[in-house]
């Protein structure tokens, strides 16, 4: 898919846990998705079953689910009303391993559309399409500036 600027903001409540990172992502967010997905299935809440992976800066990581039922906020998970004004937008359909290249590819784009990145950028996981299927990935990076 080719990357895109949307101008209509993207909103989600989600609930999850944040931490620091330095350097690798995957290794600070896996063990953090692990812990939203036990307090998740251990008190029978319902989900959309897509992972959120907000990147707010360059070094912390927010990582949660959207929980469908009413109710109390899970205790053990904090809250997060994500809210992306306008953004570069770009669907990685492959490995995980490829996905730098998606993201020099949306980066050059912001770059030739006169954009600003605005520090805030969004991974959303879990479009299973079955066995053998590549992993898809929305990517979904702040900007600012620009033309339209």
């Amino acid at each position: 898919m080719k990357p895109t600027i949307i101008e209509k903001p993207f909103e989600k409540r989600l609930y999850g846990l944040a931490d620091a990172f330095n350097g690798n992502a995957w290794a600070t967010g896996g063990p953090l998705m692990d812990k939203v997905w036990s307090d998740v299935k251990s008190n029978g809440r319902t989900s959309t079953g897509i992972n959120y992976w907000y990147y707010d800066g360059p070094r912390s990581l927010f990582v949660g689910v959207e929980v469908l039922e009413m109710g109390p906020a899970p205790a053990a998970l904090d809250l997060l009303d994500l809210h992306l004004g306008r953004y570069a937008y770009l669907k990685h359909v492959g490995s995980y391993a490829s996905m730098r290249a998606a993201y020099d590819d949306l980066s050059r784009f912001i770059q030739l559309s006169c954009l600003i990145r605005s520090g805030a950028s969004l991974e959303i996981y879990g479009h299973d399409k079955g066995p053998g299927s590549d992993p898809e990935v929305e990517i979904l990076i702040g900007v600012r500036g620009g033309r339209i």
